[in-house]
């Protein structure tokens, strides 16, 4: 029932969605956000300064109301489904805010209830096509908000913006649909100290700063190193993939998840033998 309100729901709403949303959203991956990142860091004349934010409990704590109100049709299903409740271990347990754990139409819920962030900062045009953080005026020149799900990046041209006028703003908008910053992974940083986005690191480096580097975070690399290694040592030994069917495979054999072949993360795979002929692990089965 919900993939059905979903199916009928979603055209209307990615018609209406911002143009830098990429979470769980069809046609568009985490990629296309660290893309996106690229295409506004890149720069030389770039903002230098981002907010890499991250929502606490977002899935568990978005306020019924003003995502209800959002909807000018299914409000009753939607609102059953949103009170429905919890069974755990024989113990009901009421569902005051958040979505549906696991549900079809969760994530559709998430994202109409975060959209608006962008246009925040005069990111769209009176008819409604995306304005360049460039053309835009006052305070709002130099600032662009990148989201996947309730994990975004805001980049402004100094710090003093971002704390005191972004920041604020954003904090308000989450606060009126009950949500709040995680403070732990919430923070400042300039672009030459570098920040953690989807699993990537990104950072500029040279002494002018005309590189925008990015790589597969350490930590991440650090996980799937041991197991990568067992995989490719047995391509080594037997000069062919392991035969099995996917299926077949041991689940303990993990290896760097696709995404991690973009960017400079090819390099980074070759530099830590996580490579075999030039080819990545890509038979490898990542974990769910």
């Amino acid at each position: 029932m919900q993939a059905i309100v979903k199916a009928a729901l979603e055209p209307e709403w990615e018609a209406r969605f911002e143009a830098n949303s990429y979470g769980f959203r069809p046609g568009r991956c985490t990629m296309d956000a660290l893309r996106a990142i690229h295409t506004t860091m890149n720069r030389k004349d770039c903002s230098p300064w981002a907010l890499d934010a991250d929502i606490s409990g977002c899935f568990d704590n978005i306020d019924h109301g003003p995502l209800l109100a959002k909807w000018p049709v299914f409000t009753t299903t939607l609102r059953q489904w949103l009170k429905a409740g919890v069974v755990e271990v024989g113990f009901f347990s009421p569902t005051d805010t958040g979505t549906p754990q696991g549900g079809v139409i969760s994530p559709l819920l998430a994202n109409v209830a975060l959209d608006g962030m962008e246009r925040l900062f005069e990111a769209e045009w009176p008819d409604g096509r995306p304005k360049a953080p460039a053309f835009r005026k006052g305070l709002n020149k130099g600032i662009a908000v990148i989201r996947y799900a309730d994990d975004f990046v805001t980049t402004a041209p100094t710090r003093e913006v971002l704390e005191t006028y972004a920041r604020p703003r954003l904090e308000k908008f989450l606060q009126e649909r009950g949500l709040t910053f995680s403070e732990a992974k919430t923070r400042i940083v300039h672009i030459t100290e570098g920040f953690n986005f989807l699993g990537f690191h990104i950072r500029k480096l040279g002494s002018r700063e005309e590189k925008l580097l990015t790589v597969p975070q350490k930590e991440k690399v650090l996980t799937h190193e041991p197991f990568a290694k067992v995989h490719v040592a047995c391509c080594i030994y037997e000069r062919s993939p392991i035969k099995t069917e996917p299926h077949q495979r041991s689940h303990d054999i993990v290896g760097l998840p696709p995404q991690h072949s973009q960017g400079g993360s090819a390099n980074e795979a070759q530099r830590e033998g996580l490579m075999v002929d030039g080819d990545r692990t890509a038979d490898v089965v990542a974990p769910s």
